[in-house]
């Protein structure tokens, strides 16, 4: 007979990116965890489709699908997303202008999230290419957005540029049986 161990089930989608002073926007993601999480059903990363809210539309829908479930064996590392959010340019080029990062919840129910997207500022040349010809500054290295963020974060300059909204629902499952639960 097998050990059966804690299972957390995430379920739910990615609403919609707001704000953003952009003529269509998407959401690329990628959701980590720690060593000790197994995710056994659903994709990890993706894309949503792009959207194209009309002249006066600051709401992004996107709609996009999250249905993950996870055997752990330590509630260490628990899931985040990882947001880069961007626009195609007239050519079908791709242009990241923001990244975030938000937690899931830990407590078993549904939720509502809004999760901040950044963009770095640049030099003074680089903003007036952002403002002239709409070429965003952009990070060389993507760890900065969460494996180095508490060393390196503080040394780089960001802003506000919008934020994206999810609807998550987590379910546990064999907690009490390893003595897990929390209030």
């Amino acid at each position: 007979m097998t050990e059966t161990l804690p299972e957390v089930h995430i379920i739910g989608e990615i609403v919609a990116g707001q704000n953003f002073s952009t003529a269509n926007a998407f959401a690329k993601f990628d959701i980590e965890t720690g060593d000790a999480w197994d995710c056994t059903g659903g994709d990890q990363s993706g894309q949503t489709q792009v959207d194209y809210p009309g002249w006066f539309g600051k709401k992004y829908v996107w709609n996009h699908p999250i249905d993950l479930h996870y055997f752990i064996k330590s509630i260490q590392g628990w899931p985040r997303l990882i947001f880069q959010v961007g626009n195609l340019d007239e050519y079908g080029g791709k242009q990241v202008f923001g990244y975030g990062v938000c937690h899931l919840p830990t407590a078993a129910g549904a939720h509502e999230i809004e999760c901040p997207i950044w963009r770095v500022v640049g030099s003074t040349l680089e903003e007036a290419y952002s403002f002239f010809l709409d070429i965003k500054p952009q990070l060389r290295e993507t760890e900065l957005i969460h494996k180095t963020a508490s060393q390196d974060r503080q040394k780089i300059c960001t802003v506000g540029v919008g934020s994206i909204k999810l609807k998550i629902s987590v379910l546990l499952r064999n907690f009490k049986k390893f003595n897990l639960e929390w209030e």
